[in-house]
């Protein structure tokens, strides 16, 4: 080295020789990150109610009303070629087992014409599923049992 210490070297010393100093400024940084936490309009249903995002989700509500909930499922086929049929038979049985269930009100994959609900290699397809349930932990209870 050229004898000279680097930024965090001397800020490790500083540090060191002020133990006290440097203690009562951490204290005062999580007193004020408390203080600022405790300003924020935070409710227990909605989280922070007063960031952008909030607010957008706000106006979108007040346009479109009550959001539809969705779920995907993801498809990947094995390594190696790809076996068109038997991906199709796969997507296509999944399709028909999520249309099945009584809470689910659709459920649409690519061989409906939603040909962006696949990648252009075709190694990967979404399916996406919306329940009739308000309720998501339903849909994501009667889908462990495919696993």
């Amino acid at each position: 080295m050229n004898g000279k210490r680097g930024f965090t070297e001397r800020l490790a010393g500083f540090s060191a020789r002020h133990a006290w100093l440097m203690l009562g400024i951490w204290v005062l940084l999580l007193v004020g990150a408390f203080l600022l936490a405790g300003n924020m309009d935070i409710t227990a249903e909605e989280g922070v109610s007063t960031t952008d995002a909030a607010r957008a989700r706000d106006l979108v509500l007040e346009d479109r009303g009550e959001p539809l909930l969705e779920e995907f499922v993801l498809v990947e086929a094995d390594e190696g070629p790809i076996d068109e049929q038997l991906f199709e038979s796969v997507v296509g049985s999944i399709v028909a087992e999520m249309r099945a269930l009584p809470i689910v009100t659709s459920a649409v994959s690519y061989l409906d014409g939603a040909t962006s609900l696949r990648t252009p290699d075709g190694r990967y397809a979404l399916i996406q599923v919306t329940p009739n349930s308000p309720w998501m932990t339903t849909l994501r209870t009667a889908t462990r049992y495919w696993r």
